[in-house]
């Protein structure tokens, strides 16, 4: 099994940031993930099929490891993941969503986590509407805030200590025998990557917040289309 996978659920009105999915995930990391999956729906017309065609040849053969799941109808965003999860071979699974922004350091961050601290999951801070994080200097031993905890009264609201993880976004990452205990729900909409953090907490799992942003989250509405 590889280590690291990165999985992009990807609405086609998204392809135009192909770019800086790329470049987010890949060419601008400290550490490259193993494989790169890209899950795309709906491709519904031939010019869908040319379009992705035409953008992904050419990515593929700058990087290999890129995979390519289409989907010809509308997918919510839990069933998005989980198809991109079923398609991945890494031991860990970092997801991104494909009209955000992520900081160059974030997978080197989120691996050695789970590496130095053998968790379940791992949840991070984000930046709303503002790309200055990603010149953020990240300091590996002063981010770790223990005690993760999840208010089950509000389920998007990570508590670690006296601040708020809110979960907005694809800034969540797992081991992927978690996420094949216990999947996204595929039929939230919206809230599913705050609901499946809530159920692994139910489980008992380790989960360690990061208190550094890195990601932008900017709301695009297209799971309401």
């Amino acid at each position: 099994m590889i280590e690291l996978s990165v999985v992009v659920p990807c609405y086609i009105e998204h392809i135009k940031n192909i770019n800086n999915i790329i470049g987010d995930n890949i060419s601008n990391q400290t550490v490259r993930p193993d494989e790169l999956i890209i899950v795309i729906n709906p491709i519904i017309t031939s010019y869908h099929n040319q379009m992705i065609k035409k953008v992904f040849d050419g990515a593929k053969k700058k990087y290999d490891f890129i995979k390519f799941v289409g989907v010809n109808t509308k997918c919510t965003p839990g069933k998005a993941r989980n198809l991109g999860i079923q398609q991945s071979s890494g031991e860990i699974i970092i997801f991104s969503d494909a009209d955000d922004r992520y900081h160059p350091m974030r997978n080197e961050v989120v691996s050695k986590i789970f590496k130095n601290h053998d968790c379940d999951a791992v949840m991070h801070g984000f930046s709303f509407k503002d790309l200055n994080f990603l010149n953020d200097n990240i300091d590996y031993e002063s981010i770790l805030v223990d005690g993760c905890k999840i208010d089950v009264d509000h389920q998007t609201n990570m508590k670690p200590k006296e601040n708020n993880f809110e979960i907005h976004h694809g800034h969540g990452s797992f081991k992927k025998k978690l996420l094949e205990e216990i999947k996204y729900n595929e039929n939230m909409v919206p809230g599913e990557d705050g609901e499946i953090f809530r159920r692994a907490n139910s489980k008992n799992k380790k989960i360690i917040c990061i208190d550094a942003k890195l990601s932008s989250w900017e709301p695009s509405g297209t799971w309401r289309n």
